[in-house]
């Protein structure tokens, strides 16, 4: 699926979530679609790049930045 109708559709619930899971769900939805594009590339894995670019989009919704140990978690 597309990221951005994916991202429009958590905004559209954004109340009803919460800003913490909204955050979450957000980062999650972002961190699938870099994996994929880095795949895709076949570049390395790297947890600090992938954390900036989840990160600089979070920042873009209005949502607080996600902690390195997010990342740790899913990797």
């Amino acid at each position: 699926m597309n990221v951005n109708y994916l991202i429009r559709n958590l905004i559209e619930a954004r109340e009803v979530l919460g800003e913490k899971v909204f955050t979450k769900a957000a980062a999650l939805i972002y961190f699938n679609h870099y994996i994929k594009q880095m795949i895709e590339r076949r570049e390395r894995l790297n947890r600090s790049k992938l954390q900036r670019q989840v990160n600089l989009s979070l920042r873009e919704i209005g949502c607080e930045e996600v902690p390195y140990s997010f990342f740790r978690k899913l990797i």
